[in-house]
């Protein structure tokens, strides 16, 4: 019986960190990797699924300390990026 415990419990923990460690993490050398023509694809690989998007873009946001970056597609192709260090807004807009 305690084999069997020590057993699912080792299982458990295998699969929470496999699972973490393939869950994608908006960083900044993530982004710096992404380039101009890349495809759209090649970014979800990179940076993951977006915090949100738009027809042409797509936006991600990290928490500690706030930064936000913005991809620009046309094509299915990175057209333009840009990153930005700010404090999200705190009241909405009227």
């Amino acid at each position: 019986m305690k084999f069997s415990a020590f057993l699912l419990l080792a299982i458990c923990v295998l699969i929470s960190g496999f699972i973490h460690g393939c869950r994608k993490n908006f960083t900044r050398q993530r982004y710096e990797t992404i380039y101009t023509g890349m495809q759209d694809r090649e970014v979800l690989d990179i940076l993951g699924e977006p915090n949100g998007e738009n027809a042409q873009s797509w936006w991600y946001e990290g928490k500690q300390p706030y930064y936000k970056a913005i991809i620009q597609f046309e094509n299915s192709r990175v057209k333009d990026k840009s990153w930005s260090w700010s404090r999200p807004r705190q009241t909405p807009i009227p």
